[in-house]
């Protein structure tokens, strides 16, 4: 049986995992368009939708566990969270007016939160969840100190 303990790892796991690929991403976004200006605000804003994000996808994984044993589980799984990763990139591209690259963002995103799952290693595990807050707080970090040293 499964304890709250269990599923909140999960959620964890997941939406680390989820967030790392979301900034990762979107720094390369990023490079490539050279676009700085709204970048941090931009990183947090998709930090915060991958994490609520995330609990509709802990819904999912409830979904798909049943068939946790069987050969379609890895099959099933992708689909649904890869469709659900597209579902919540439309919806996110039109509130706040992003470019469609955003779909394959959360798409991405939301493979990698079913993807996370095959890990059991507990270390491991907690250095997903720890990776996407990380991430964000190095983001946060460097630009504050590009700015302090730019002015």
């Amino acid at each position: 049986m499964e304890t709250s303990t269990d599923m909140l790892r999960e959620y964890l796991k997941g939406s680390g995992a989820a967030c790392t690929v979301t900034l990762l991403l979107f720094i390369f976004y990023t490079i490539i368009l050279g676009e700085v200006q709204l970048f941090p605000n931009l990183a947090f804003l998709l930090a915060v939708c991958t994490y609520l994000g995330s609990i509709v996808g802990v819904l999912l994984l409830k979904l798909v566990e049943p068939y946790q044993y069987h050969i379609l589980y890895p099959i099933l799984g992708t689909f649904f969270f890869g469709f659900l990763g597209i579902f919540y990139g439309v919806s996110i591209i039109y509130a706040y007016q992003l470019d469609g690259f955003f779909v394959v963002v959360t798409m991405a995103s939301s493979m990698s939160f079913f993807i996370s799952q095959f890990v059991k290693a507990q270390t491991i595990a907690w250095i997903m969840a720890g990776s996407g807050p990380f991430f964000l707080a190095v983001i946060m970090f460097s630009n504050q100190l590009a700015r302090s040293l730019g002015q």
